[in-house]
């Protein structure tokens, strides 16, 4: 299971929208996961909000979708949690070191449920090609661990 960031206004220029997920973004995503072996019906996609929100999302927003998250996450019962962006790991983790969103930082949710940070695709779409790469060697190598952790 996949927590993205949030959702976005209607309207939204290309580039926020790439923020669910769609064009280059939501291609890149697709990318990852298959290189460790997952297709799109291994995935379930959800947004840490669950309304529209303009601009970055907040604490006041999360919170008020909080309760809607966690029933929906253990309503699916995933093996694992990738939390796509800072704001993904905020939304499940909102006090402590996980809510930063650290790439490749793993914790569980609810005490059992694995979970594990990566940069959002977006950040890696819109990163200059100098900041590009060592960003996407971090999701890699978090990638490599989520399917050795799904594969034991």
């Amino acid at each position: 299971m996949a927590v993205v960031n949030g959702a976005c206004q209607m309207g939204d220029k290309p580039v926020a929208q790439g923020s669910r997920l769609e064009g280059e973004s939501g291609v890149l995503l697709g990318k990852m996961f298959a290189a460790i072996g997952l297709t799109p019906a291994d995935l379930y996609i959800t947004s840490a909000l669950k309304c529209l929100v303009p601009g970055r999302p907040e604490t006041p927003a999360l919170r008020a979708c909080a309760a809607h998250l966690r029933k929906e996450l253990l309503l699916v019962a995933p093996q694992a949690i990738v939390l796509l962006g800072a704001v993904a790991a905020k939304a499940l983790f909102p006090q402590g070191i996980a809510s930063t969103g650290r790439v490749g930082q793993w914790n569980l949710f609810e005490g059992r449920i694995p979970t594990v940070a990566l940069h959002h695709p977006m950040r890696l779409v819109m990163a200059g090609e100098a900041l590009s790469v060592p960003l996407k060697r971090e999701n890699w190598a978090a990638l490599q661990a989520l399917r050795d952790r799904l594969r034991a």
